[in-house]
């Protein structure tokens, strides 16, 4: 069976699909987003209270690509608590690989990167509403997604499943699911997976699975530690870090089946300029050293690209 979604793999697919605050380190569950009081724009400090990343200032060539309507700043759109790429620290301040990286890009192209929370789902609207100008989120680059947005992808990564640890042995892929209760992100490409794999159940004449699609990833965590779900299906990189932060409370499940798909920074579709300002950044970022010392920071090195390709998804 192949439980292959046809069109998009992974949160970032959405993402994004693991929420948790960044004191998830005691995940006693207290994963009620109530914990997590968050920010809802930063300029260019660090959650950790340094100066923004490494990186050239605004002398460097990518900054003259920059439209001039984005000089006083740019507007990023973020849904956060998908640790480690976004989430929010103790002291209440987004922070995560993406926010580091914006600081970074913003100090490249010379304007300020500000972020903005929303939920996962109000992203792309809100960017074609001109509420926000880019989207940093872990967002899978995907052909559907490429009707509203241009992307410029600077990270890949692949599916997993979170179980509770004493689940790991009988649960071991999305064929184990049938018949049982899957949690996933309201808006992700998790949820296509999930959906799919339900297809494919029924077609096997075995009960589907049933998509419990929430918020976010803590909601989706507090399914499964409180019995709803005994799943949540999400990208590879968020979901591993979950695991890591219960302290053996949750176990990862890989989805060998699934393909790793590459994550943008999305614009507005016929936005190319402002797209290839980025693209500009991101590779004098990668040029000094930057890229790789942010994804060494937050145990990414495994999702690295060794080019910023603009629309890169593929199927």
């Amino acid at each position: 069976m192949n439980f292959t979604s046809p069109s998009q793999r992974g949160r970032s697919a959405g993402r994004r699909a693991h929420a948790f605050c960044a004191s998830l380190a005691a995940i006693a569950i207290t994963l009620t987003m109530a914990g997590c009081s968050s920010a809802k724009s930063t300029a260019s400090t660090s959650a950790n209270g340094g100066s923004a990343p490494v990186g050239s200032t605004a002398t460097s060539a990518a900054a003259a690509l920059v439209p001039g309507q984005y000089k006083s700043g740019i507007t990023v759109a973020t849904s956060q608590g998908y640790p480690p790429t976004d989430f929010v620290a103790p002291n209440g301040q987004i922070t995560g690989f993406d926010y580091d990286l914006g600081q970074a890009l913003g100090a490249k192209l010379g304007v300020p990167f500000k972020f903005q929370e929303t939920t996962f789902a109000a992203i792309i609207p809100g960017i074609l509403a001109k509420k926000y100008d880019v989207v940093m989120d872990d967002m899978n680059d995907t052909k559907a997604r490429e009707q509203q947005l241009t992307f410029v992808d600077y990270f890949q990564a692949g599916t997993a499943l979170v179980v509770k640890a004493g689940d790991a042995g009988s649960i071991k892929g999305l064929t184990d699911l049938c018949g049982k209760t899957v949690a996933t992100t309201t808006g992700s490409a998790n949820a296509d997976v999930a959906q799919a794999a339900s297809k494919a159940c029924t077609s096997a004449g075995k009960p589907a699975i049933t998509v419990l699609e929430l918020a976010n990833g803590a909601a989706n965590l507090l399914a499964i530690s409180s019995g709803k779900a005994v799943a949540e299906v999400d990208d590879d990189n968020t979901a591993g870090y979950s695991v890591l932060q219960s302290k053996g409370k949750f176990a990862l499940v890989p989805l060998s089946e699934e393909k790793t798909a590459p994550a943008g920074i999305g614009v507005p579709a016929s936005n190319t300029a402002l797209a290839k300002a980025i693209q500009a950044g991101l590779q004098e970022l990668a040029a000094d050293g930057t890229y790789k010392q942010l994804l060494t920071k937050y145990g990414l090195t495994q999702n690295a690209v060794d080019n910023f390709v603009i629309n890169g998804a593929v199927g």
